[in-house]
C-alpha cells in the first residue's frame, strides 16, 4: 500500500524515534541521531547478526528492525544534506522505502538487513559516510 508523502516522512521519523527506543531498552546503547553514534548501530548490527546465526530471527522481525534502523540512519542523512523518504515499486514485491536526493536513492532499511542476514563485515556507518559523500557531490 503506497501512502502519501507527508505520511511517509512521519512514519520515518517516528520509526528513526523507535530505534533510539529499542537501542536504549535491548542494547544500553545511547543513540542521539549523530553521526557518532552511527557506529553503535553497527555494534548492534553486528549483535543481531549472530543472534540470527545462533537462532534465526523471524522474517517480519528482520523487516522491522531494518526498517527502524534504516529510518534512523535516513534521518541523520537528512539533517546533513535534506532529501525525502520515497516508496519505490519494484516489480510486484512490496514498496521499498529510499532516502532520495539529487535523483539518487539510498536504502539504508536495505543496508541494515543485508548487515544482519548476509554481511556482517558491511558498516553501515562507511555506508553512511558515503552516501553524504555522494549526495554533495
Amino acid at each position: 500500500m503506497m501512502i502519501n508523502t507527508t505520511e511517509l516522512q512521519q512514519l520515518m521519523l517516528d520509526s528513526a524515534s523507535e530505534a533510539v527506543q529499542y537501542a536504549a531498552e535491548q542494547h544500553q546503547q545511547h543513540l542521539d541521531f549523530s553521526k557518532e553514534s552511527v557506529p553503535l548501530l553497527d555494534t548492534m548490527l553486528v549483535k543481531l547478526h549472530l543472534q540470527h546465526k545462533r537462532e534465526a530471527i523471524s522474517k517480519e522481525h528482520l523487516f522491522t528492525l531494518s526498517h527502524l534502523f534504516g529510518a534512523y540512519l535516513g534521518q541523520i542523512f537528512q539533517q546533513k544534506v535534506g532529501g525525502q523518504w520515497q516508496q519505490l515499486q519494484l516489480g510486484d514485491d512490496n514498496p521499498v522505502i529510499c532516502l532520495c536526493h539529487n535523483g539518487k536513492e539510498f536504502p539504508f532499511a536495505s543496508v541494515c538487513y543485508n548487515k544482519i542476514v548476509n554481511d556482517v563485515a558491511l558498516s553501515v556507518d562507511a555506508y553512511l559516510t558515503q552516501a553524504l559523500n555522494n549526495a554533495t557531490q
